[in-house]
Protein backbone atom coordinates (compact mmCIF):
# COMPACT_ATOMS: atom_id res chain seq x y z
CA UNK A 1 0.00 0.00 0.00
CA UNK A 2 1.21 3.49 -0.82
CA UNK A 3 1.32 6.51 1.37
CA UNK A 4 -2.02 8.25 1.72
CA UNK A 5 -1.86 11.63 -0.04
CA UNK A 6 -2.69 14.87 1.69
CA UNK A 7 -5.60 16.80 0.27
CA UNK A 8 -4.95 20.26 -1.11
CA UNK A 9 -7.31 22.95 -2.34
CA UNK A 10 -6.58 26.08 -4.30
CA UNK A 11 -8.14 29.53 -4.16
CA UNK A 12 -7.56 32.40 -6.53
CA UNK A 13 -5.56 35.28 -5.10
CA UNK A 14 -4.88 38.04 -7.60
CA UNK A 15 -3.45 36.49 -10.76
CA UNK A 16 -2.28 33.31 -9.03
CA UNK A 17 -3.57 30.61 -6.73
CA UNK A 18 -2.85 29.87 -3.09
CA UNK A 19 -2.82 26.30 -1.81
CA UNK A 20 -4.40 25.08 1.42
CA UNK A 21 -3.59 21.70 2.97
CA UNK A 22 -6.03 19.48 4.76
CA UNK A 23 -6.05 19.48 8.54
CA UNK A 24 -4.52 15.96 8.53
CA UNK A 25 -1.25 17.34 7.15
CA UNK A 26 -0.80 19.68 10.10
CA UNK A 27 0.15 16.78 12.37
CA UNK A 28 2.84 15.51 9.95
CA UNK A 29 6.08 17.09 11.10
CA UNK A 30 8.04 15.60 8.15
CA UNK A 31 6.07 17.70 5.71
CA UNK A 32 7.58 21.04 4.73
CA UNK A 33 4.14 22.58 4.37
CA UNK A 34 5.10 26.06 3.27
CA UNK A 35 7.43 24.87 0.50
CA UNK A 36 4.97 22.23 -0.72
CA UNK A 37 2.15 24.78 -0.79
CA UNK A 38 4.27 27.21 -2.81
CA UNK A 39 5.36 24.59 -5.34
CA UNK A 40 1.88 23.08 -5.67
CA UNK A 41 0.21 26.50 -6.05
CA UNK A 42 2.73 27.51 -8.70
CA UNK A 43 2.15 24.25 -10.59
CA UNK A 44 -1.63 24.65 -10.38
CA UNK A 45 -1.45 28.31 -11.50
CA UNK A 46 0.71 27.32 -14.47
CA UNK A 47 -1.67 24.50 -15.36
CA UNK A 48 -4.73 26.77 -15.23
CA UNK A 49 -3.04 29.35 -17.44
CA UNK A 50 -2.03 26.72 -20.02
CA UNK A 51 -5.39 24.95 -19.89
CA UNK A 52 -7.33 28.21 -20.34
CA UNK A 53 -5.18 29.05 -23.36
CA UNK A 54 -5.88 25.60 -24.79
CA UNK A 55 -9.62 25.95 -24.13
CA UNK A 56 -9.62 29.34 -25.89
CA UNK A 57 -8.00 27.59 -28.84
CA UNK A 58 -10.74 24.92 -28.77
CA UNK A 59 -13.39 27.65 -28.70
CA UNK A 60 -11.80 29.42 -31.69
CA UNK A 61 -11.61 26.12 -33.56
CA UNK A 62 -15.30 25.46 -32.91
CA UNK A 63 -16.29 29.00 -33.96
CA UNK A 64 -14.23 28.77 -37.13
CA UNK A 65 -15.06 25.25 -38.33
CA UNK A 66 -18.08 24.26 -36.18
CA UNK A 67 -16.16 21.26 -34.83
CA UNK A 68 -13.52 20.44 -32.25
CA UNK A 69 -11.00 17.76 -33.13
CA UNK A 70 -10.82 14.84 -30.73
CA UNK A 71 -7.02 15.06 -30.62
CA UNK A 72 -7.23 18.60 -29.27
CA UNK A 73 -9.59 17.54 -26.49
CA UNK A 74 -7.30 14.58 -25.71
CA UNK A 75 -4.45 17.06 -25.22
CA UNK A 76 -6.47 18.94 -22.58
CA UNK A 77 -7.15 15.65 -20.82
CA UNK A 78 -3.44 14.90 -20.93
CA UNK A 79 -2.67 18.26 -19.34
CA UNK A 80 -5.07 17.45 -16.50
CA UNK A 81 -3.57 14.00 -15.95
CA UNK A 82 -0.06 15.49 -15.85
CA UNK A 83 -1.22 17.94 -13.16
CA UNK A 84 -2.69 15.08 -11.12
CA UNK A 85 0.52 13.05 -11.53
CA UNK A 86 2.77 15.99 -10.56
CA UNK A 87 0.76 16.70 -7.41
CA UNK A 88 0.72 13.01 -6.54
CA UNK A 89 4.53 12.98 -6.70
CA UNK A 90 4.43 15.69 -4.02
CA UNK A 91 2.11 13.51 -1.92
CA UNK A 92 -0.92 15.66 -2.75
CA UNK A 93 -4.36 15.17 -4.20
CA UNK A 94 -6.77 17.95 -5.09
CA UNK A 95 -9.74 17.88 -2.74
CA UNK A 96 -12.71 18.16 -5.08
CA UNK A 97 -10.79 17.89 -8.36
CA UNK A 98 -13.79 18.36 -10.66
CA UNK A 99 -15.14 21.27 -8.64
CA UNK A 100 -11.76 23.00 -8.86
CA UNK A 101 -11.46 22.39 -12.59
CA UNK A 102 -15.04 23.46 -13.34
CA UNK A 103 -14.59 26.65 -11.32
CA UNK A 104 -11.16 27.64 -12.61
CA UNK A 105 -11.55 26.53 -16.23
CA UNK A 106 -15.16 27.72 -16.43
CA UNK A 107 -16.30 24.44 -17.96
CA UNK A 108 -19.08 22.11 -16.91
CA UNK A 109 -18.10 19.25 -14.63
CA UNK A 110 -19.70 16.64 -16.91
CA UNK A 111 -17.68 17.86 -19.91
CA UNK A 112 -14.46 17.73 -17.90
CA UNK A 113 -15.28 14.22 -16.67
CA UNK A 114 -15.71 13.07 -20.26
CA UNK A 115 -12.42 14.68 -21.29
CA UNK A 116 -10.56 12.90 -18.48
CA UNK A 117 -12.27 9.56 -19.13
CA UNK A 118 -11.41 9.80 -22.82
CA UNK A 119 -7.77 10.58 -22.04
CA UNK A 120 -7.58 7.79 -19.45
CA UNK A 121 -8.72 5.21 -22.01
CA UNK A 122 -6.72 6.50 -24.98
CA UNK A 123 -3.08 6.17 -24.05
CA UNK A 124 -1.60 7.88 -27.12
CA UNK A 125 -2.90 10.76 -29.17
CA UNK A 126 -1.62 9.01 -32.32
CA UNK A 127 -4.37 6.38 -31.92
CA UNK A 128 -6.99 9.04 -32.69
CA UNK A 129 -7.50 9.62 -36.42
CA UNK A 130 -6.43 13.17 -37.31
CA UNK A 131 -9.85 14.19 -38.65
CA UNK A 132 -11.91 12.68 -35.80
CA UNK A 133 -14.36 15.05 -34.17
CA UNK A 134 -14.82 15.26 -30.40
CA UNK A 135 -18.56 14.84 -30.94
CA UNK A 136 -17.86 11.27 -32.15
CA UNK A 137 -16.54 10.40 -28.68
CA UNK A 138 -18.17 12.82 -26.25
CA UNK A 139 -21.46 10.98 -25.65
CA UNK A 140 -19.80 7.77 -24.44
CA UNK A 141 -16.08 8.49 -24.09
CA UNK A 142 -15.16 5.25 -22.30
CA UNK A 143 -16.93 3.01 -24.81
CA UNK A 144 -15.68 5.06 -27.77
CA UNK A 145 -12.11 5.04 -26.49
CA UNK A 146 -12.15 1.27 -25.92
CA UNK A 147 -13.49 0.74 -29.45
CA UNK A 148 -10.83 3.08 -30.82
CA UNK A 149 -8.08 1.15 -28.99
CA UNK A 150 -9.48 -2.19 -30.21
CA UNK A 151 -9.62 -0.96 -33.81
CA UNK A 152 -6.03 0.23 -33.52
CA UNK A 153 -4.92 -3.16 -32.16
CA UNK A 154 -6.83 -4.96 -34.93
CA UNK A 155 -5.23 -2.84 -37.67
CA UNK A 156 -1.78 -3.33 -36.12
CA UNK A 157 -2.33 -7.10 -36.03
CA UNK A 158 -3.45 -7.07 -39.68
CA UNK A 159 -0.35 -5.15 -40.72
CA UNK A 160 1.79 -7.65 -38.83
CA UNK A 161 0.14 -10.65 -40.52
CA UNK A 162 0.63 -9.12 -44.00
CA UNK A 163 4.38 -8.89 -43.40
CA UNK A 164 4.68 -12.55 -42.46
Amino acid sequence: MGIQPFFISFEKKGEDFVGFLSIDSLSDSTLNQEKILQVAAKRYSSFIEQALTHIQSLNREKARSKIIKARHVWKLGDMILRLIRDLKRMGLEIDGLYEHLARDLEKKRMWLEKVIIFRNYVSKVSIIPRDSKWSEYSRAPRKSAKLLAKNTQDSTAQKGSKKG
